[in-house]
């Protein structure tokens, strides 16, 4: 099960991700990468950054909402992690 982390707000990053994902992938979604939300719509297990929600007035429309703490016991459970940006 791979983690993809979104990191950048690019519209050109998910028709890049979208074919790599499986059955058991997540993606979490940090920083600017909160706007990308829409684009993951039951496609794959996805989380967002509370803190990076709130810092920019948005709220999440799909997905769960994690704290630190639920980001690095992610990365935990899965492998590889692997950063876009």
């Amino acid at each position: 099960m791979t983690m993809h982390i979104l990191l950048s707000g690019s519209v050109q990053l998910p028709p890049q991700i979208l074919p790599l994902l499986a059955d058991g992938d997540a993606v979490l979604l940090l920083g600017d990468g909160v706007y990308l939300q829409a684009h993951f719509r039951s496609r794959a297990q996805l989380y967002l950054r509370q803190q990076d929600l709130q810092q920019r007035g948005i709220q999440a429309s799909t997905g769960q909402t994690i704290s630190d703490e639920e980001w690095v016991a992610l990365t935990l459970t899965h492998q590889p992690v692997v950063s876009w940006s």
